[in-house]
């Protein structure tokens, strides 16, 4: 559960500061503008259902590309990421009880 609300916090301070979230992870992203990691973050910040909650087409649209441009070893196809397959929110209402 600690991880699980350790990431909540880094998407609740990347949803509130995208800027400072940028400039954090700047170093990570050679040759890539932080003004334009700033824009992707503001994105992302309105696909995040809740803090660590899943659904089945986030799933789909992050397997998509990586398989498309051959990013994970060894998977040429789609792989089955149905909701209790490889994925499950059941945990999240008892990470993030106050």
């Amino acid at each position: 559960m600690k991880v699980v609300r350790a990431i909540g916090k880094g998407m609740e301070f990347t949803r509130n500061n995208p800027r400072e979230a940028a400039e954090s992870i700047e170093s990570y992203f050679d040759g890539i503008d932080v003004d334009i990691l700033e824009e992707s973050l503001i994105g992302l910040k309105n696909t995040f259902k809740g803090y660590g909650e899943m659904n089945q087409e986030a799933w789909d649209n992050a397997q998509d590309p990586l398989v498309e441009f051959g990013k994970i070893s060894g998977v040429s196809t789609k792989q089955d990421t149905t909701e209790d397959v490889i994925w499950t929110n059941s945990y999240i209402e008892e990470a993030f009880k106050k």
